[in-house]
């Protein structure tokens, strides 16, 4: 079977049980994990905001489970107090599985169906896993900041000019969290199996089997024949021709 036509097959196959495992068995521990996750890094983030990350329970509708909003994101400015003495907040609605589980699901299936030794692809993985994080987190660490600006309750105290200019690239956050979903872990495999060479194995022949075939063009046609079959069936190739090869 052609590397390629596998390597589809494969990667399709492996995260099809990532998302049945989704519905299953790992949504729930991942999103603990997700909350616990952002927690750390957004709780100390900026001095006087406090940001809490916590569950929520999505709709049963298996149809829109997956990308249904599970975690609440609680934004409240210490620094700031209005004229009733309250200090302003905002709640925001977030996915796990769209902002976690999905992307690092993709990125993981594709890198299990290349055709490498077990420690390229666990490097691969090490490298790819880290990468999408970081711009997953940047996404979240962007809008957050936004959104809490735009409802009086932010610390960037942005001007109206700088809002209207940041404005376009949070719409299109929000507006297509599922196409990054799938488009992100595509780009961050693509640049990491570029970078490592590793990305030419889907693309290139195996060099001996070129070879082969190469010379057994160059035969008479019962010894080509023989070399050719031996390329696809991987049989020896004929004994009763070998007196003439020289």
């Amino acid at each position: 079977m052609n590397k390629m036509v596998r390597f589809i097959i494969v990667s399709i196959g492996i995260y099809s049980v990532f998302v049945v495992m989704m519905f299953t068995v790992l949504e729930s521990p991942f999103r603990s994990l997700y909350i616990t996750m952002n927690n750390a890094m957004f709780r100390t983030m900026w001095k006087g905001v406090q940001i809490q990350f916590s569950k929520t329970e999505p709709p049963e509708d298996s149809r829109i489970k997956h990308r249904a909003n599970n975690v609440v994101v609680q934004i409240t400015n210490n620094n700031i107090t209005s004229i009733q003495g309250i200090h302003p907040g905002i709640t925001i609605a977030n996915s796990s599985n769209v902002l976690g589980y999905l992307p690092l699901s993709l990125f993981i299936a594709l890198t299990i169906a290349m055709p490498l030794h077990w420690k390229r692809i666990l490097r691969n993985l090490g490298i790819g896993l880290v990468m999408v994080w970081f711009i997953l987190t940047f996404f979240s660490w962007f809008s957050i900041s936004m959104l809490a600006d735009m409802n009086n309750c932010g610390w960037w105290n942005l001007s109206v000019e700088w809002r209207e200019r940041l404005m376009p690239f949070l719409n299109a956050i929000l507006a297509n969290q599922i196409s990054i979903s799938y488009s992100l872990p595509l780009l961050v495999w693509l640049v990491v199996h570029v970078m490592s060479k590793d990305v030419g194995t889907l693309v290139y022949q195996n060099k001996k089997k070129h070879e082969r075939r190469t010379h057994a063009l160059m035969m008479y046609p019962p010894k080509r024949l023989c070399l050719l079959m031996s390329c696809y069936w991987k049989f020896p190739p004929c004994q009763s021709h070998q007196k003439h090869t020289h």
